[in-house]
């Protein structure tokens, strides 16, 4: 069984023009070369592109949907081959029950606590349209 997508014309989003479009009046060094993005324009291409990521892998989800409903071991296409496995689930303890059923102290939590180093957090998010 082979199947072959090729990508419609309504799958091409304002989106994905966006993508190829963006420009914005904010530069992050003034003497910089005019083809090097500004990063307002990096923000926009990065917002846009995680969205058609997103967007791809809810296709990826539904493809692989219907492959799994076919109930076949193997599916051969021109290009990729989908082998289908069972896997027996694993089973994980819940330490955080286990220690709140053992009711430990605070001293004793303090000495078994790991800190990890500080990162830097990004949060990206679509600005409401200015009317």
């Amino acid at each position: 069984m082979t199947y072959t997508t090729h990508p419609t014309a309504p799958e091409f989003t304002a989106l994905a023009v966006m993508l190829e479009n963006v420009t914005g009046p904010l530069r992050a060094n003034a003497s910089a070369d005019p083809a090097t993005p500004t990063l307002a324009q990096d923000v926009d291409r990065l917002g846009a592109l995680r969205a058609e990521i997103d967007r791809l892998s809810k296709q990826a989800d539904d493809i692989r949907a219907r492959l799994e409903a076919a109930y076949l071991d193997t599916i051969e296409g021109e290009i990729f081959r989908a082998t289908f496995t069972q896997v027996e689930g694993s089973s994980r303890t819940d330490w955080k029950a286990v220690a709140a059923k053992l009711k430990p102290s605070a001293q004793l939590i303090r000495a078994h606590t790991k800190t990890n180093d500080g990162h830097t957090r990004m949060t990206l998010s679509a600005k409401t349209a200015k009317h």
